[in-house]
């Protein structure tokens, strides 16, 4: 008998539409909206959702800035982290150490958000990372070879060394002079 009202209390949770959910925290809401009533139920009110989340954005703008900022600075670094990663083990598949978002964020935070070779300020459009001792001369991907710069500068400095780099753009600056 009990058997039979739960189905009966699950039937009527599918069919019957349901209370709108809070919108404390909207990932949260729609979990377990979909664990609580079922897929189905879930998208039969997918619609409502969206609409109730949209809402809740409009009015707390600053909320939504405040995530959307925090999302950026924690999406670049691990995009940052990503791409060295692929290029190390694109080079030496067998000996490659993995550089993790958090390692990257030390490395800012040490250098306090500055171009270790321009001094420009980073930001998550302009950030790269670039190895001391570069890859392609024998230069390892751990933390202590990896420092963050701005993509012009990593572009222009390509695969040489720091004194390399030095004596190059004395040249230009000597050239123009």
């Amino acid at each position: 008998m009990n058997n039979s009202k739960q189905e009966e209390n699950v039937n009527k949770n599918t069919t019957e539409e349901t209370p709108m959910l809070s919108s404390k925290n909207a990932c949260k809401d729609i979990t377990t909206h979909y664990e609580r009533y079922g897929k189905k139920a879930y998208l039969n009110h997918r619609e409502k959702n969206i609409e109730r989340s949209k809402d809740w954005g409009r009015k707390n703008p600053e909320k939504v800035k405040a995530r959307r900022a925090k999302y950026r600075k924690v999406r670049a670094l691990r995009c940052l982290a990503k791409r060295a990663n692929f290029l190390a083990r694109k080079i030496d598949p067998q000996h490659y150490n993995k550089i993790t978002p958090f390692d990257l964020w030390k490395i800012a935070k040490k250098q306090k958000l500055l171009c270790s070779l321009t001094g420009d300020k980073l930001t998550s459009l302009n950030a790269s990372v670039d190895h001391i001792i570069p890859s392609s001369k024998g230069g390892k991907n751990i933390v202590t070879n990896i420092r963050l710069v701005t993509k012009d500068a990593n572009f222009m400095k390509n695969s040489h060394s720091d004194e390399e780099f030095l004596e190059l753009c004395k040249k230009v600056v000597n050239y123009f002079i």
